[in-house]
């Protein structure tokens, strides 16, 4: 059984979870990266049936690759992730107007 390139799907993970950050304009501090990596991680896990990436084999690479583009962050993680926003990073209208 030849083990999937783990470098290579840590690297498609990352990509994945900044290009969502960056699409819905969040400030992507560190709580915020852990929340869309956790909630990427446990989709692959749950799609490859195997717990961690170091499991993966190749018969489950290209479904994994499948998700992680279709991936989109679940309703709760979203909400946890906007309650972490950093409301200096986005001033009001009247702090804008100063």
């Amino acid at each position: 059984m030849i083990q999937v390139n783990i470098a290579t799907l840590e690297d498609v993970i990352s990509q994945k979870v900044r290009q969502v950050g960056k699409e819905r304009k969040w400030t992507m501090n560190k709580e915020q990266l852990a929340l869309l990596y956790k909630d990427l991680n446990k989709a692959v896990a749950e799609v490859s049936g195997v717990r961690t990436r170091a499991q993966l084999r190749e018969k489950h690479f290209d479904n994994v690759i499948d998700l992680i583009d279709d991936w989109e962050p679940s309703t709760a993680t979203r909400m946890l992730v906007l309650g972490l926003e950093d409301d200096d990073a986005f001033p009001t209208a009247e702090e804008s107007k100063r």
